[in-house]
């Protein structure tokens, strides 16, 4: 017969069980943290934020200054276009020469980000990398060759470093507390379908109670638990 749980039955299962539980929590914090402490390499991130002029100022053919203004002024796509301008071999492989660090354009592409700031034509360039030194040269590095491309490709008018990288003092990631508590949370999770299966296919009888839920038959008679004093 399938068995159900009154709010009361549950209350006194968890209470039976709460070593169980407080086991779940325990392991589950503490494993997840002490792997993400041990296991994982913490990243350093490094930023460079800069910011593109759109308008660009040339002279026509009768020798007047025209000032002209790059599309689009949504930050989003203009933030994919400089992506795609950054990214490129154009920009990335004079990086890596001039880093002189041994990483290749490919490996340098996987190493950053670019996001706009506020939704406006400022845009940020993060580096992350395990060692906090290298962070910071590669988005300097990037910040010092990346503009004259960009300036080139989407004809803007100047591009302007607003702040340069600097050595992070501390990992960006993992972050070890978090991961611990979603840990936590996990082995709670799982100590609790363990109490509560556990329970399901247990067959004991406990008490009158069980055998007419289980049987959903009337009892007839039951015998006392007799206690003998001496």
């Amino acid at each position: 017969m399938e068995k159900t749980f009154s709010i009361e039955d549950i209350v006194r299962l968890l209470i039976s069980r709460i070593w169980v539980i407080v086991l779940g929590l325990v392991i589950g914090g503490a494993g997840v943290f002490l792997i993400s402490k041990l296991a994982i390499t913490p990243q350093y991130s490094s930023a460079v934020t800069m910011i593109v002029n759109k308008e660009n100022t040339i002279t026509d053919a009768n020798g007047n200054k025209v000032t002209t203004v790059y599309g689009s002024t949504n930050a989003a796509d203009l933030i994919k276009t400089y992506s795609i301008v950054v990214k490129s071999n154009t920009v990335l492989e004079p990086v890596a020469e001039q880093l002189g660090l041994g990483y290749s354009p490919e490996e340098l592409r996987s190493m950053f980000s670019l996001s706009s700031v506020d939704n406006t034509e400022v845009f940020q360039i993060k580096v992350n990398n395990s060692n906090p030194e290298h962070a910071a040269k590669i988005a300097n590095a990037i910040a010092d060759i990346a503009p004259d491309e960009i300036i080139r490709s989407v004809k803007a008018g100047s591009v302007e470093i607003i702040d340069r990288a600097t050595v992070a003092a501390s990992p960006s990631s993992p972050n070890n507390v978090k991961n611990g508590m979603i840990g936590a949370l996990v082995g709670l999770v799982v100590a609790l379908l363990i109490v509560f299966v556990s329970e399901l296919f247990n067959k004991k009888v406990r008490s009158e109670q069980d055998l007419v839920s289980r049987f959903k038959y009337p009892i007839l008679g039951s015998i006392p638990n007799f206690e003998l004093n001496s």
